[in-house]
């Protein structure tokens, strides 16, 4: 994907905006920062409260984080996103999510994840 904001190493990352990668990849692993994070790092403070509030989102509820990211990974395909088709799929293979099943999610079938029937209701 082409970028049209200069965005600098991961590894050169300083003060407000080494803070905000770190975080992000204490989370998602080394080097796993999208784009769209990057881009935040112009502004770190906006970057870490979207952060925060993406993993809250995540974290807390009665659906399974598997299933919110699931959701997360078919609307990112819905809306022809590769960015977020890649932030979402990292985030659910590290719960545990196979990359056929990853693909799966992509084509809008949930089954082989085996929801119950009201989650796949629910997507």
């Amino acid at each position: 994907m082409r970028s049209f904001i200069k965005l600098p190493a991961i590894a050169a990352a300083t003060g407000k905006r080494k803070e905000l990668y770190d975080r992000i990849q204490a989370d998602r692993g080394e080097g796993n920062i999208s784009s769209v994070f990057q881009s935040y790092g112009a502004i770190p403070e906006v970057g870490m409260l979207v952060y925060k509030r993406l993993i809250a989102l995540i974290d807390n509820g009665r659906l399974s984080k598997t299933f919110k990211e699931t959701i997360m990974v078919a609307l990112s395909e819905v809306n022809e996103c590769d960015t977020c088709i890649s932030f979402h799929g990292t985030a659910i293979k590290k719960l545990g999510v196979t990359d056929e099943q990853v693909d799966a999610i992509r084509r809008l079938d949930i089954t082989p994840l085996g929801f119950s029937e009201k989650e796949q209701a629910l997507f």
